[in-house]
């Protein structure tokens, strides 16, 4: 996907991968250990992660914009493992559900299921409906880098949970990450979404399920991390 972006769409901030001598992109290499591993060499993005800033709307806009340029780029792009299984994958959300049912505290249950329950309701049936590609399907405040002079992305890394999916579940992924706790917890998700359409129209049907992907999430993430503590 890094190498596609590079090819098709080279003003997308993301790394590039350097080759190898003989011209591969991934080279063998024998730690101090003995094992064998796969050595890959990514140039450096500057900038300051999102998650060390203090939000605003003006950035929630620039993120919406950088999303959907890397949705445009990433478009036509197509792979083999695109359909991995993905326990973060938004548009399986209904598998987390037995997890859920396991965490001990009673109320992040109750708030994973209420979730849960919301996405189940009023965007599973319908997302099989919508337009789907590869997506970055992880765009935190750690995968996001910003141009503090600027103010706008400098840099989208790690493209580890990228699966083929529906497009309006990245903006659900990354929507997710900027619910406000003030009087309007809506205001940042509105203005992410107003950069995004700024680039890339969606479609009506898209934004209709918007909320509840974001719902969805929310409750994947209380499910998911919440097991992941118990466990481990």
């Amino acid at each position: 996907a890094l190498l596609h972006i590079a090819d098709h769409a080279p003003h997308i901030p993301t790394p590039r991968v350097y080759p190898a001598l003989d011209g591969a992109h991934a080279a063998p290499w024998r730690n101090s250990a003995g094992a064998l591993c796969t050595v890959r060499l990514l140039s450096f993005l500057d900038g300051e992660p999102l998650s060390a800033l203090p939000g605003s709307l003006a950035l929630a806009r620039s993120v919406g914009a950088a999303l959907a340029a890397f949705n445009n780029a990433v478009s036509a792009f197509r792979h083999s493992a695109e359909d991995h299984d993905l326990l973060w994958d938004l548009q399986r959300a209904d598998r987390v559900a037995a997890i859920a049912e396991t965490l001990p505290d009673a109320e992040r249950r109750e708030l994973a299921r209420a979730g849960l329950a919301v996405f189940s309701e009023r965007a599973a049936a319908r997302l099989p409906s919508l337009p789907v590609q590869l997506i970055h399907n992880d765009l935190n405040p750690h995968n996001i880098l910003i141009n503090r002079r600027t103010g706008t992305v400098s840099g989208i890394i790690d493209l580890g949970d990228a699966v083929r999916a529906p497009r309006i579940n990245d903006v659900a992924v990354a929507a997710a990450y900027h619910v406000g706790a003030d009087r309007d917890p809506l205001a940042g998700i509105e203005t992410l979404l107003e950069g995004y359409v700024g680039v890339l129209p969606l479609r009506v049907e898209e934004v209709e399920v918007l909320f509840a992907l974001v719902v969805g999430r929310l409750a994947m993430s209380v499910a998911i991390s919440s097991w992941r503590a118990e466990k481990d």
